[in-house]
């Protein structure tokens, strides 16, 4: 039976297989495991028994840690961080220093990044979260379509809510309008 070489740069138990990649000065160490058309490269770091699998990329230097998943197509990168049991998927990007953790599900097409955090049992689909936020339970993130077909995403944060469009973010002074319109789009 042929010997199977690990790459230089995965450690411990850490299984990289099927067409999966692993370069640059990336670590993949534990008993983590990485697969399918995976990609982790950069400076990023995959440790714990966290899994990255499907076309998921983790890069510069992001990590994923604990027993998370980033799965899908998803991108991981910057200096972000996705630990705990959380989980990352879908067409989802978290990046800059943003975290996800604790049993937080980020999926669909979301963005998380600047110092957002999403944790706790926290449940973001096709929306932005960003400057600041912190998002811990799936109450405190609401996704409203309008009439003309635009995406609005209000969560709340420790200082209130926040409103911001799919493309663009809402200045403070108009979330009071926005909130009131929206209410009446979504009870229409």
């Amino acid at each position: 039976m042929p010997t199977i070489e690990k790459p230089k740069n995965v450690f411990g138990g850490a299984q990289v297989y099927g067409d999966a990649q692993v370069y640059g000065d990336a670590w993949v160490l534990g008993d983590t495991q990485v697969f399918g058309d995976a990609q982790v490269y950069g400076d990023a770091q995959v440790s714990g028994t966290a899994w990255v699998s499907g076309t998921a990329w983790v890069s510069g230097d992001a990590q994923v840690f604990g027993t998370a998943w980033v799965l899908g197509d998803a991108w991981v990168y910057g200096g972000a961080q996705v630990y705990g049991d959380a989980q990352v998927s879908g067409t989802a990007w978290v990046y800059g220093d943003a975290q996800v953790y604790g049993d937080a599900q980020v999926f669909g097409d979301t963005q998380v990044f600047g110092d957002a955090q999403v944790y706790g049992d926290a449940q973001v689909y096709g929306g932005i979260v960003c400057a600041g936020a912190r998002v811990d339970s799936p109450q405190h993130v609401q996704t409203y379509r309008d009439r003309e077909g635009a995406l609005w995403t209000v969560y709340r944060t420790e200082v209130g809510s926040r409103i911001v469009r799919w493309d663009q973010p809402v200045e403070p002074e108009d979330a009071p309008e926005i909130v009131r319109l929206l209410a009446v789009e979504v009870t229409r």
